[in-house]
């Protein structure tokens, strides 16, 4: 069943907590990591994998705001989906009980007869 937003709110919520007491229990390991990730940024800042805004021509610059710009419609876009989706198996697992006006939960009509016709006269 998937998550209510309440509760990927919480989740979210814990393992952010989970993870500051990693780091307040092992601050050695925090750092190393922390460390493997500069030197990761250096590493492809060095090798050209990684620009700086203020490094890039113009048509650079505009190429990025583009491809930032279709990127975050992209995740706009899938978001609403899965939120659809969501919805969509809400409504599929939840039970819904048959009214008098909903034409499907009532049972066909018959026509009517006349007072002699019915066999309990």
């Amino acid at each position: 069943m998937p998550q209510t937003a309440e509760e990927r709110k919480e989740n979210n919520k814990n393992a952010e907590k989970r993870r500051r007491e990693k780091m307040k229990e092992n601050p050695e390991l925090h750092n190393a990591i922390k460390a493997k990730a500069l030197e990761r940024y250096y590493r492809r800042k060095a090798t050209g994998q990684i620009i700086p805004a203020h490094e890039m021509d113009t048509p650079q610059k505009n190429a990025k705001r583009l491809k930032d710009r279709v990127k975050s419609k992209l995740y706009r876009e899938r978001k609403k989906q899965l939120a659809n989706r969501a919805n969509e198996e809400d409504l599929i697992f939840c039970e819904i009980a048959p009214t008098a006006q909903d034409p499907l939960s009532t049972p066909p009509h018959e026509p009517p007869t006349s007072p002699g016709d019915h066999p309990r006269d």
